[in-house]
Order: C-alpha cells, then sequence, then structure tokens
C-alpha cells in the first residue's frame, strides 16, 4: 500500500511540491483573470458568457487565465506521472491532463466563436474544444480517485 510517508522516502518530496503549486496556481489563474476581465470590460454575467470576456480588446487577459491554467495541468500531470499510483485509471487520468493542458491552450489560441448554437449551423473551433473539457474533467479525476485513495 502507497503512502504518504513512502511517497516521502523514496520520491522527489520537491518535485511533487513544485508541480502541486505550479498546478494551484493553474487552478486560480482562470479564477482570477475571470475578475480582471469583467472588471475592466463591459461584462453582464447573466447575459454574457465567458467566452464573451475572451473576444474584444481585453481578450489577451483571458488568454493569459487560459495559457496559466494549461500550465498547471501540465504541471499535475508530471506530478502524476512522477508517482504512478497504478492501474489503468491512473494513466487515463494523466492522459486527460495533458489532453486538457493542450486543449485550454488552443482556446486561448482560437478566436472565432459562433454566435448562436443552432441545430445545422456548423460550430466553431472554440466551440468543439469546448465540448471536449467536460468530459475530460470528469473522466480523469475519476479514473485517479483509486489511487489518489490509496495515499
Amino acid at each position: 500500500m502507497l503512502t504518504s510517508v513512502h511517497i516521502a522516502e523514496h520520491e522527489r518530496a520537491e518535485i511533487l511540491i513544485f508541480f502541486g503549486l505550479v498546478g494551484a496556481i493553474g487552478c486560480f489563474a482562470p479564477i482570477l483573470t475571470t475578475i480582471w476581465a469583467s472588471l475592466v470590460a463591459d461584462h453582464d454575467f447573466i447575459a454574457d458568457t465567458l467566452s464573451d470576456l475572451g473576444r474584444g480588446p481585453h481578450k489577451m487577459i483571458m488568454d493569459v487565465g487560459f495559457y496559466i491554467c494549461a500550465c498547471g495541468l501540465v504541471g499535475l500531470a508530471i506530478a502524476a506521472a512522477h508517482v504512478p499510483m497504478g492501474g489503468i485509471g491512473w494513466s487515463v487520468g494523466i492522459l486527460c491532463l495533458a489532453t486538457l493542458a493542450l486543449l485550454v491552450s488552443l482556446i486561448g489560441l482560437f478566436d472565432h466563436f459562433n454566435t448562436k448554437l443552432e441545430p445545422g449551423e456548423s460550430y466553431s473551433t472554440h466551440t468543439w474544444i469546448s465540448f471536449f473539457l467536460g468530459p475530460l474533467y470528469l473522466i480523469g479525476p475519476l479514473g485517479m480517485a483509486r489511487g489518489a485513495v490509496r495515499v
């Protein structure tokens, strides 16, 4: 059974701490940049989407949040790969983290949005990428849960 003592004795704890901090910063960056962008842009949280903040003159603020988030996801994937807790679920979780990092970066890069999501219309790249985020954010942690419970 893998315990936190096992990790401290046999793994490089400083690597795990560093990438854990990178992951935590990556998790909070989109929240902070969303607040920042909403303060400087004319944004209505009820009527507008978060993607609306990613357009216009203040889009770089949101893009920076996406890129920092992607760095955090890569950091978490590196930390998780550094301490493999076994099983296919753990590997699937690492793959989900790495894929999420790529997709979050691509969302920051693609500024082409659709204004309507009606059947028959072609979706933009941004919209298609967004559809994959939910399942990956669900499958990744579920796959890693069994290994994480052991610690």
